[in-house]
């Protein structure tokens, strides 16, 4: 089981938002100085809003049984919260709507089978400008990784001295599907060289130094980005280096790259093929690089074979 904290991701954010959203209604006065007394209270989701859109993806291992993330209510203001101030939440119908009336990835709504969430009141304490941290619980294991899944969960009404934020009033969680997203089984090989070596595709592979067995690391999660993008665990490495492979609507492959994290580790790397079966929903990747960032560490060069579970 996984528990992501949301809003740590957005503090610099709700802060910025908070400004913005509170500067226009600043009165400068002929004295000069700058007058926030008569600003009225904001309450927001600050992890939410169209523009993080991204962010609110969920990429949990579609394995795991329940996951749980948290999400908090901002009381956006000059002060913090002068009593106990009551928020309505609820899922949101109305904002999927609107979300696929105005994009071409077309989304469902969360079945009941996939999470759990039934709040539908929030508070923020006096003297807090938060609420506490809001739980909502997904089951990765019951979701059709294929499909696009959202559940818009949105501020409905707030205090009656307060406004609600019009960009940051709904959190819009979701599922991206993509057709090869999944758990992949597989057979591999990295071969290990000393130093760098010089290879010609499809020559025969250089005899190696030695072979280490990539059978312990399967099965491998193929995490989607988008629609037509996965992200999956590279050699022996594991989860966040990840290759990013991307693929057109047919289902071929049109690139294949490290993401940043694993590129910081690596230098000099090569694809020498990159194939997808659609019958048989199998990749087959060879790929080189050499272990050192620099460059001036040893070559390797992995042969991997993932199927679809």
């Amino acid at each position: 089981m996984k528990s992501d904290i949301l809003y740590k991701k957005s503090t610099i954010c709700t802060g910025l938002a908070a400004i913005m959203l509170l500067s226009s209604c600043i009165k400068n006065y002929r004295d000069g100085e700058t007058q926030f007394s008569n600003l009225q209270p904001v309450v927001l989701i600050p992890e939410g809003g169209l523009a993080a859109f991204g962010s609110q993806a969920l990429n949990y291992p579609p394995d795991d049984e329940s996951d749980t993330f948290y999400f908090r209510i901002n009381y956006a203001a000059t002060n913090v919260a002068p009593a106990d101030e009551k928020v309505t939440i609820g899922i949101d119908k109305a904002a999927l709507d609107s979300y696929n009336g105005g994009s071409s990835v077309q989304y469902k709504m969360f079945p009941s089978s996939i999470y759990s969430f039934t709040t539908t009141e929030v508070t923020i304490k006096a003297g807090q400008n938060y609420s506490d941290p809001i739980p909502v619980v997904v089951h990765p294991n019951k979701v059709d990784p294929t499909q696009n899944f959202m559940l818009p969960i949105s501020i409905s009404a707030a205090p009656g001295n307060t406004i609600i934020s019009s960009n940051f009033a709904t959190l819009y969680l979701h599922f991206i599907g993509n057709p090869v997203a999944g758990t992949y089984n597989g057979t591999g090989v990295r071969n290990n060289y000393i130093g760098s070596i010089s290879y010609t595709y499809p020559g025969p592979i250089p005899t190696p130094a030695s072979v280490l067995d990539l059978t312990p690391y399967y099965p491998k999660v193929a995490a989607p980005d988008d629609p037509h993008t996965v992200e999956i665990p590279y050699v022996n490495l594991g989860n966040p280096y990840n290759l990013i492979v991307t693929m057109d609507d047919d289902l071929n492959i049109v690139s294949v790259e490290p993401n940043a994290t694993l590129a910081a580790i690596l230098s000099n790397f090569s694809v020498y093929l990159a194939a997808y079966d659609k019958s048989t929903k199998t990749f087959h990747l060879i790929t080189h690089y050499n272990n050192d960032p620099g460059g001036a560490g040893n070559d390797r060069i992995a042969d991997e074979t993932l199927v679809h579970q």
